[in-house]
């Protein structure tokens, strides 16, 4: 299979035309593409030679850490080389995450097989809030008490980035229980299990030691800084979901914080 991962880039002009040819790094084929005034406006990055792989439900995963990893650590350098050139952001690389790859075949057998069976698309964590088109100004004198999980959960939903948001978003859980460490899971726990099974005192620790990994780079199992962040960002957002509920149950049902 082929996967083609692109990232528009905001635009900024480049020194010389042969940049549109077709250059390799480390395995992946990267071309750039500039508009009529030389500017760069995207860069794509194309892996040939995947290896095809099934869920347990036989559907073909489009969705491999090892590749959006690499994609996304020689992103991250092509950005921050323009950046330290030019003093021009190109955008932030983690957006290319946030979609699917175009996938095609590279065989005729490749192309039977997708004739044949779907393939597995991965979306981006969004967050679930209820929307309504109404704001329900009934109940927000009784929520004043919880303003700084509301200021939390605000700043989480203007993130764009999922790194970030998650990082934001455990905040709630701090704001609502004091303590550290296995002390504050088993809190966080015995509470929301009032509310939903899941929320074993593991899960929160899984919770709290992903996020501490994201946070600090000498995390005894290995610090999730930028360039590893295509690595974990399926665990990222599976985890994400367990503490996108945990916050929805804080904020109708904590205590005053």
């Amino acid at each position: 299979m082929i996967f083609v991962y692109k990232f528009t880039t905001n635009r900024i002009p480049v020194a010389s035309p042969s940049i549109m040819e077709t250059n390799s790094l480390d395995g992946v084929e990267i071309k750039f593409d500039l508009d009529n005034e030389s500017n760069l406006k995207e860069i794509a990055f194309k892996v040939r030679g995947v290896e095809i792989s099934y869920t347990d439900d036989k559907a073909i995963i489009t969705d491999i850490p090892l590749i959006k990893e690499k994609v996304f650590k020689i992103c991250c350098y092509l950005v921050n080389m323009a950046l330290i050139q030019t003093s021009s952001d190109l955008g932030d690389p983690r957006k290319i995450l946030l979609a699917s790859p175009e996938v095609c075949s590279e065989t005729e057998e490749e192309r039977e097989i997708f004739q044949k069976i779907p393939r597995r698309i991965v979306q981006s964590v969004q967050l679930s809030w209820n929307i309504t088109k109404k704001w329900d100004l009934t109940r927000y004198a009784e929520k004043y008490e919880k303003s700084a999980v509301y200021s939390t959960i605000a700043d989480a939903l203007r993130v764009n980035d999922e790194f970030l948001r998650f990082q934001q978003l455990y905040k709630v859980i701090e704001h609502c229980f004091s303590g550290s460490g296995k002390n504050l899971d088993k809190k966080v726990s015995k509470f929301l299990l009032q509310y939903d099974p899941c929320f074993t005192e593991d899960v929160i620790q899984g919770l709290r030691d992903l996020r501490r990994r994201m946070v600090h780079p000498d995390a005894r199992d290995g610090h999730i800084s930028a360039e590893k962040y295509g690595l974990y960002i399926g665990e990222i957002r599976e985890k994400f979901k367990v503490l996108n509920k945990a916050c929805y149950i804080l904020l109708e049902h904590a205590p005053s914080v």
